[in-house]
C-alpha cells in the first residue's frame, strides 16, 4: 500500500483525538450503520458514511465554531434533514446522519456529551463506563490520566478506548476498513448539500456570517472529514496489528500540536492493548449481542422516531 501524504497525515491525526470527545468510533459506526438497515451496496454505502458523518464538525480546528456545529450534528435538525432528503441515496444518507445522534441514537449508547439544555455533562454508556473503570483499577492508566489533569486525561483515554474498539470491530469485519474508505470515496454529491440546507441558516445567524460564509466552513468542514475517513479506514485494511501498531504514535503527535502535551508513544500503546483486553470480552454485547445493544435499540428508535426508507 501507498506510504501516506503529509496532509492526509495531519487529517488522521486530527481525526484521532478530536477537541470533543466522540461516542462510538467511526468503523464502530460503519458496523452499525450497515447492520441497521441494508439495502443493497449503493445505498448501503451512503448509509454508512452519512452514519460516520454526524463527527463531520468535531474534526474542526477553529474553537470558536466547533462545539456550536459539532452539537448541533448530534443534537438537531434531524427532521429538517429528513424531509430535503429526497432522493435515495440522500435519503440514505439522512437516515445514516440521524442513526448516529446522541440524543437517543448510536452515541447515546456508547457516550458523548448530553444535548441541550444539559450541554457538556458526559453521558454513561459503554465507553465511558469502560473509560472509568480503567482509571480505577489500573494505577498505570490513573498515573498516565492523572499527569494531563484529570479533565483532559480522561478525554484522551475515551478516544483510546473508542478506537481499541473500532479496532476490535475488524474480528467481526474484517473487511471494515474498506468499507469505511469506500463509504468516504463513492458517497453521493448530495451530502454536503444536506449539510448546509439543515444547519448553514442557524448558524450564520448565531455568528454573524452571511450565508455563503456558513455554506463554506461546512463544506470545507465535510471535504476534509471525507479525506479523513478515507485515510482512516486504509489504517484499518491494513489489519489489526497494524491499525493496533500505527495509531499510538499519531495520537501522541496530535496531542502535542493540540495541547501541548508530552506523551509517549509507548504510554498510548500500552493503554489500547489494555482497553483491548479489557473490551474484548464485552464490547459486542454492547453493539450488537447483548439485550439491549445498539444496534437494535437504533433500529427500534429510528423505527419508533418515523425514520425509515
Amino acid at each position: 500500500m501507498k506510504k501516506f501524504s503529509t496532509a492526509m497525515a495531519i487529517s488522521l491525526v486530527m481525526a484521532i483525538c478530536a477537541a470533543s470527545a466522540m461516542g462510538w468510533g467511526s468503523a464502530t459506526h460503519a458496523y452499525i450503520d450497515e447492520h441497521i438497515n441494508n439495502k443493497g451496496p449503493l445505498l448501503t454505502l451512503n448509509q454508512v458514511y452519512g452514519g460516520m458523518a454526524a463527527d463531520v464538525f468535531n474534526f474542526m480546528a477553529d474553537p470558536q465554531y466547533q462545539p456550536y456545529l459539532a452539537t448541533q450534528a448530534h443534537c438537531g435538525g434531524f427532521n429538517k434533514m429528513w424531509r430535503i432528503a429526497l432522493l435515495p441515496t440522500a435519503k440514505a444518507q439522512a437516515f445514516g446522519f440521524i442513526s448516529h445522534n446522541q440524543k437517543w441514537a448510536a452515541d447515546f449508547f456508547a457516550h458523548n456529551y448530553s444535548c441541550p439544555p444539559d450541554n457538556y455533562l458526559p453521558t454513561t454508556g459503554y465507553i465511558q463506563i469502560k473509560a472509568e473503570a480503567l482509571y480505577n483499577t489500573d494505577l498505570n492508566i490513573k498515573g498516565l490520566v492523572d499527569s494531563l489533569g484529570y479533565g483532559l486525561g480522561m478525554e484522551l483515554l475515551r478516544d483510546v478506548i473508542e478506537y481499541a474498539v473500532d479496532i476490535l470491530i475488524l474480528r467481526q469485519d474484517a473487511a471494515i476498513g474498506q468499507k469505511v474508505t469506500f463509504a468516504a470515496l463513492l458517497r453521493s454529491a448530495e451530502f454536503p448539500l444536506l449539510l448546509n440546507s439543515t444547519y448553514a441558516w442557524d448558524f450564520s445567524r448565531a455568528f454573524s456570517l452571511n450565508y455563503f460564509q456558513a455554506t463554506r466552513v461546512i463544506a470545507a468542514s465535510e471535504s476534509q472529514f471525507r479525506q479523513t475517513m478515507i485515510a482512516y479506514g486504509q489504517i484499518l485494511a491494513q489489519g489489526e496489528a497494524a491499525a493496533t501498531a500505527q495509531i499510538p504514535a499519531q495520537l501522541a503527535l496530535l496531542a502535542e500540536q493540540l495541547f501541548g502535551i508530552t506523551i509517549n508513544p509507548s504510554d498510548i500503546a500500552n493503554v489500547i492493548d489494555l482497553a483491548k483486553l479489557y473490551c474484548e470480552g464485552d464490547y459486542m454485547d454492547a453493539v450488537d449481542n447483548g439485550i439491549n445493544d445498539t444496534i437494535d435499540s437504533v433500529s427500534e428508535r429510528m423505527q419508533s422516531h418515523g425514520f425509515s426508507y
